[in-house]
Parts: C-alpha cells; structure tokens; sequence
C-alpha cells in the first residue's frame, strides 16, 4: 500500500536519500535536517509517499521563486522506492500536482547522466528544454524541463509559431 499525504518537514529527516542524490549540490547541499524541512513546508505545495509501514520513501513539491507565477520543481528519493511503493499511484499524485498547481511555469532540471530523471519529469507532464554544460558545483550537464501553465503561452518558435 501507498499513501501519498501533505509533505511534513519531519520528512526530511526520516527519508533515507538514495545515494545518487546525495552530494549533488556539493558545498551548497542543504542538510536533511528540520531546518530545511519547514523551508521546504513554506515554499510551496508539497507531497510525501509512504509504504504501509509508515515509511517515508518520496517526497516532492513545488519552491515558489516568483510569487503566484513561477516555481521549481524539486524530489527527493529513498534507496528502493521505485520497488517498494506502487509506482503508478506515485506518478499519478506528481502529475496531478504539476498539472494543478497555479504556476504560469514550473522548472526543473534533471541530471543528463541519469536518464530516468529525465523520464520521470517527462512522465509527469515535464517537456524536455534544453542542456545546460558544466552546471552546478560538479560542473555537469544537466537538462531543463518546464511544464507551462494555462496562464502562460508556448514560446514562440523561429518560424513565427506557437509549439
């Protein structure tokens, strides 16, 4: 069983980070502690998933950068989630919050050398963008995926159309 509940910032501190996630900030990664767990609570929109043992495995949400319009993405992983939780009902309640949330954008960045991050934004409603090199503390290429809202309208391309 899966249950998916309000993101709580003593979520933090109970998920076990899956290690590839861990050291992905370098000298800028926030502590697992509460501290970072209430910004986290605050800074928008946010969801947990628990395995019937109480267990948080997921937790992923939604910073606010630019108030009522723009918000990045951000998740956090357990070793083992993908096998542990029902796997469906987890993207179900992520691309239920993307597709809901009162953002005219969402950004989010998905490492190149891990393609599952990059399906798992794209399964969620998430369009791949574009590479960025040598981003971040390890210098490594990352790709940006947005999810524009109603509010705002496809870019408009070379050839003078709407995607």
């Amino acid at each position: 069983m899966t249950r998916i509940r309000p993101f709580r910032a003593t979520d933090l501190v109970a998920i076990e980070l899956q290690a590839q996630q861990r050291g992905v900030l370098g000298i800028h990664e926030p502590e697992m502690n509460l501290a970072h767990g209430f910004a986290l609570e605050r800074a928008g929109p946010a969801y947990s998933a628990e395995d019937a043992a109480g267990t948080v495995l997921a937790c992923a949400g939604l910073a606010e950068c630019f108030v009522g319009k723009q918000a990045t993405a951000w998740a956090m992983f357990a070793q083992g989630w993908w096998e542990r939780l029902d796997r469906k009902a987890v993207l179900r309640a992520l691309r239920a919050g993307v597709e809901h949330a009162p953002y005219a954008r969402i950004e989010a960045l998905a490492r190149a050398a891990m393609p599952g991050e990059c399906r798992l934004l794209q399964a969620v409603g998430f369009r791949r963008v574009a590479p960025l090199a040598q981003w971040g503390p390890r210098s490594e290429t990352v790709v940006l995926h947005e999810r524009l809202g109603p509010v705002a309208q496809a870019p408009i391309t070379q050839e003078g159309r709407r995607d």
